[in-house]
């Protein structure tokens, strides 16, 4: 997609290294971020709350014991979603770069053949939570919060790494 997105806007070799460099930092930080808080709150994922929902105190809920994602759980922590940390992340800095979040993108997958556009950053990250929550991967709130923590990353790593400066310190052009 980053590749794509260079090829489409023309940019110079500066200017591509300093968006690859922009979107993987702040991605690889927020996965820092993400897995830090998966393994502090150890929350269980959708198979085990929906398997066990007799266990949770709630007697509104009831369990479904064969109930089966669509796609096989990942074996770490459910919260907050990994997903949506790092694209979050990736979103936010590309915005971050072309100073808005409406930069059209288009994702393609390999594996389905399947193509997307998406005309705002912030849509692709939405359908992200959408895509995992669907999946039975995570709950809603996980995907929210993982949103969230790659967009505050992000942002901190974009206005305190990537801004030019000259000589000393000093801003420069």
């Amino acid at each position: 997609m980053l590749i794509r997105l260079i090829e489409e806007r023309d940019l110079n070799l500066f200017e591509a290294a300093r968006l690859m460099a922009m979107a993987h930092a702040s991605g690889g930080d927020a996965m820092i971020a993400c897995f830090e808080a998966k393994y502090h709150y150890a929350s269980w994922r959708p198979v085990h709350a929906v398997r066990r929902a007799d266990t949770d105190g709630n007697a509104a809920t009831a369990p479904i014991a064969d109930w089966r994602p669509q796609n096989p759980t990942p074996n770490h922590p459910e919260y907050t979603a990994a997903h949506n940390c790092h694209s979050a992340a990736v979103a936010t800095a590309i915005g971050a770069f072309f100073g808005t979040d409406e930069v059209a993108i288009t994702v393609d997958s390999e594996v389905t053949g399947e193509v997307r556009r998406f005309d705002r950053l912030s849509d692709a990250v939405a359908d992200v939570i959408d895509a995992r929550v669907l999946a039975g991967a995570h709950f809603r709130f996980s995907g929210e919060a993982g949103t969230a923590l790659g967009v505050s990353v992000a942002r901190f790593v974009t206005r305190t790494e990537f801004t030019l400066k000259g000589p000393k310190g000093r801003p420069g052009t």
